[in-house]
């Protein structure tokens, strides 16, 4: 969870952390997500990168990066 005072402000920030998990049998999680805050324009650009699904269900081999959400306006 990104605390509300890192996607706010007037300096830009950003973070980046690789994930791991116990126990856990999913393989298609993310393994890093970084979020990024411009002071700016005031947007949030939150990335999640892992292993996917393909559309039929299988998992893919290469590694994607991709937009989790759109950017946020507070």
């Amino acid at each position: 969870m990104v605390p509300y005072s890192f996607v706010s402000g007037d300096a830009n920030k950003n973070h980046e952390e690789e994930l791991t998990y116990e126990g856990q049998t999913v393989k298609e999680l993310p393994t890093m997500y970084s979020v990024e805050y411009d002071a700016t324009s005031q947007f949030t650009t939150i990335t999640l990168k892992g292993a996917s699904l393909d559309c039929n269900g299988a998992s893919s081999k290469k590694t994607k990066k991709q937009k989790s959400s759109k950017a946020l306006r507070r």
